[in-house]
């Protein structure tokens, strides 16, 4: 598990110093310095609006003392979240990235960002969060890697606090797909740095909506919803997914990661 977290902390730090705005959100028209800042954080608003109406609309109270944004970049949603939450932490595997979002911080100590390059959450303790928020973000993360992270989110969630994340589920062409999982990754990641012109690889990582429902289920969260999203693009549909965390009376089963799921 570190050999993957440090093979994709090692491509995140190029594409933070190469164009992180672009790696956030790769729209094809913004490569290459093509973000207006503005313009790239208001997605980030509205992004978090849509999110808390539908929780609304799910008849979801979100405390809002207290809000996780995994995978923050260079904290396009923390921002947004700490518009709506007393206060708002954000990871990030990329020093680059959390450099970053420093600088462009405008909510002073509610919005604190951190450099995280271990395969858990460790630097918070258990029942901290009121929301755990993670978008476009676990499908560039092997899926056993993933998927305890995904267990991470419960661990550190308090009981009735939220988990909101989005993975894709499959891709478009089921046959590039195919193509994918047979085609060595050293030839994956050269035909991206030619693409892009930069040294470095976002690796595309589905996981089904059957497992991702089940592995929520095995740690006790009551699954609210599981609404289509194109986050990852038309080419990778998928899911967000809204859970929310019993309470304790109701005996949350520990969150633990598969122990048959091995590091890709």
């Amino acid at each position: 598990m570190r050999d993957s977290v440090e093979r994709l902390r090692k491509d995140w730090e190029v594409l933070a110093a190469d164009d992180p705005y672009w790696a956030v959100l790769s729209r094809a028209d913004k490569r290459g310095g093509g973000w207006d800042p503005a313009a790239f954080f208001e997605t980030g608003r509205r992004d978090v609006d849509q999110m808390l109406d539908h929780l609304t609309h799910l008849g979801v109270d979100v405390g809002r003392q207290r809000a996780l944004d995994f995978g923050c970049g260079v904290g396009r949603m923390a921002q947004a979240l700490a518009d709506s939450f007393e206060a708002v932490d954000g990871v990030d595997i990329a020093e680059g990235m959390v450099v970053r979002a420093r600088e462009l911080n405008r909510h002073g100590d509610r919005c604190r960002y951190y450099q995280n390059v271990l395969p858990d959450l460790s630097l918070f303790p258990n029942e901290t969060f009121n929301l755990v928020h993670s978008t476009i973000t676990l499908q560039h993360i092997p899926r056993p890697l993933a998927l305890g992270y995904i267990a991470e989110f419960v661990r550190v969630v308090k009981p009735t606090g939220v988990v909101v994340f989005d993975v894709p589920a499959t891709s478009a062409n089921p046959l590039r797909q195919v193509l994918r999982r047979i085609t060595p990754r050293v030839l994956l990641r050269a035909r991206f740095r030619r693409r892009y012109r930069v040294f470095a690889y976002m690796d595309m990582n589905p996981i089904s909506r059957s497992r991702v429902t089940a592995h929520l289920a095995s740690m006790g969260l009551d699954v609210l919803d599981t609404e289509q999203s194109t986050s990852a693009g038309v080419s990778w549909p998928g899911f967000r997914y809204y859970s929310r965390k019993p309470p304790l009376d109701k005996g949350l089963v520990p969150p633990q990661l598969d122990p048959k799921l091995q590091p890709e």
